[in-house]
């Protein structure tokens, strides 16, 4: 019972958050069941496998709070040599948003003005310049230029 025990522990001082998906083989001893239970309810999780996963009970779980972006879970027989049946489910993530893209108007740009800034450039702030770090002075460097294009 000590592994089901410590990873009961781990679960339970998981932070859950939303788009969590916890699966697997759960085939926890009826002592640490309620624990479990408790668990997955006071996180507003959902099991949702509802077929037999091995014999006729269902071991094999897919616990989550993602809800509607998750297919209901297909039961298949296994595709190797084991006693627990195959489990599918789709879930359906959109993709993030496109970055926001910023476009620079160089028609409208004053290089006379830009020339001398640059060439006049001095590092400020956080350069590294008793090592010659070249990633610090090229940072400090654009950081500068950005500056000047606004």
């Amino acid at each position: 019972h000590e592994p089901h025990s410590t990873f009961l522990k781990t679960l339970e001082n998981m932070n859950v958050s939303q788009n969590t998906i916890i699966l697997g083989d759960f085939n926890y001893p009826n002592t640490l069941a309620q624990r479990f239970l408790e668990f997955i309810n006071s996180n507003a999780l959902e099991q949702l496998v509802t077929s037999p996963t091995r014999g006729d009970n269902i071991l094999d779980l897919i616990i989550t709070n993602m809800g509607t972006k998750c297919s209901t879970p297909e039961v298949y027989p296994s595709l190797v040599r084991s006693d627990h049946k195959l489990i599918t489910l789709d879930i359906h993530i959109p993709p993030p948003p496109p970055a926001q893209k910023t476009t620079v108007n160089f028609s409208k740009a004053d290089f006379t003005l830009l020339k001398t800034e640059m060439v006049s450039f001095k590092p400020t702030g956080p350069v590294d310049t008793t090592s010659h770090n070249a990633e610090s002075f090229t940072n400090a460097f654009y950081g500068h230029l950005q500056e000047c294009m606004d």
